[in-house]
């Protein structure tokens, strides 16, 4: 709970320091896209890359990023599922048992599966996240668009 708190209370601040509506929402959104990308391990090094040209907020991104890192895991098997699904392929079931009776067959075929496991989810990424991260971009930005007017015409 105090995880959530503390991650919350970075974006209020973060809410308070002047940011454009648009720079608010971009932040949020692309946070939330690059945190479901299905391969492990880079999301930090893009925010960082991404932040300083498009002036995005490091710390909001980061922030949303801790947040919803678990719907990462929760999201990979079905990503997977609908990049199956594009392809046209069957689904290949990852049981413990398959997976130690193919590493004991040959490492490089379970490599080989691992790789078409990440190519599928990454295309289930693109089909689904990329348009939802479109769609929660407007919405924030119509939403925080009305949030400053309102701010504005209190007189804070």
């Amino acid at each position: 709970m105090r995880y959530l708190k503390k991650n919350v209370h970075r974006i209020k601040t973060a809410l308070k320091k002047g940011l454009t509506p648009h720079q608010l929402a971009l932040s949020i959104s692309l946070a939330v896209m690059l945190t479901l990308f299905p391969i492990y391990g880079i999301t930090i090094l893009i925010f960082t890359l991404i932040t300083v040209p498009l002036r995005l907020n490091l710390s909001i991104m980061i922030a949303v990023n801790f947040l919803i890192e678990p719907l990462r895991f929760i999201l990979f098997i079905p990503l997977m599922k609908i990049g199956l699904e594009i392809m046209g392929e069957t689904v290949v079931p990852f049981t413990f048992e398959t997976l130690q009776r193919s590493f004991d067959t040959s490492f490089w075929k379970t490599l080989e599966s691992f790789s078409k496991a990440f190519l599928h989810a990454f295309i289930g990424w693109v089909s689904v996240v990329i348009p939802m991260a479109c769609v929660l971009y407007f919405s924030l930005r119509a939403i925080f668009t009305q949030a400053k007017k309102k701010k504005a015409s209190l007189g804070y």
